[in-house]
């Protein structure tokens, strides 16, 4: 059985030490400029491209909030899953959002929508993982 390692710092704290155009240039990486774009409530990738120039605009401050928390998540689901997983999850639509999809809480809650964001990926993650282990087990038995 394959033992994954979750490095909570990495996911936890660091989200919230880095300079915030470290947390937009890897949630660009991990989700897309759109995704990032819709997430800080914008219109258009124009205003998160500025973020990324070192003489650029930085987002507003609950907006800088809802992005470090939505690289936390984005962190859990990519390390333990994918990349692909994470970001098809932030736009998927989600059970525990009554089928609205994560980006959408996001955007539309701010700061109070960052709790139940990260409840919500720790769910997935925790069950992906459930999920593996079973399959793994079953594998093991049919040998």
């Amino acid at each position: 059985m394959a033992t994954r390692r979750i490095d909570l710092t990495r996911i936890t704290e660091e989200p919230q030490r880095l300079p915030v155009r470290d947390v937009v240039r890897e949630l660009v990486d991990l989700l897309g400029r759109k995704t990032v774009a819709y997430l800080a409530g914008l219109n258009s990738v124009r205003e998160v491209t500025s973020w990324l120039t070192p003489d650029g605009t930085a987002p507003r401050d609950s907006r800088e909030a809802v992005l470090r928390s939505a690289l936390q998540a984005a962190r859990m689901i990519a390390d333990l899953e994918s990349r692909d997983s994470a970001a098809a999850w932030f736009v998927g639509t989600n059970a525990t959002f009554d089928f609205e999809s994560p980006a959408s809480i996001l955007r539309e809650r701010g700061t109070e929508g960052r709790a139940p964001v990260l409840r919500a990926a720790r769910s997935f993650v925790v069950g992906a993982f459930a999920a593996e282990l079973a399959r793994e087990k079953i594998a093991g038995h049919e040998q």
